[in-house]
């Protein structure tokens, strides 16, 4: 299986710069070829709070490109996913 990573750095992210938690990194592995998630890596404070979203994914394998138009609130951290899809896209 060939995988690409989308990453995104929470130091871009208001929600995290709210919570003084800007240090950190989200990175979603997908299959190059259909664009699926396999796996999810979080490197931050307060990363339990996303293990649902996460998981869902990988559950599922989503790809990217329902991440990027799915509806995320703002300021969340949640966020974070679908703007990794969509730099990476």
């Amino acid at each position: 299986m060939e995988v690409a990573v989308a990453r995104y750095d929470f130091s871009a992210d208001a929600r995290a710069q709210i919570g003084g938690h800007e240090h950190g990194l989200l990175k979603i592995v997908y299959t190059k070829a259909e664009h699926k998630v396999v796996g999810v890596h979080v490197l931050m404070e307060g990363a339990s709070d996303l293990m649902g979203e996460a998981a869902l994914l990988v559950r599922h394998g989503l790809p990217l490109e329902a991440i990027a138009v799915a509806i995320h609130p703002h300021p969340t951290l949640t966020e974070s996913f679908a703007q990794a899809a969509c730099m990476n896209h």
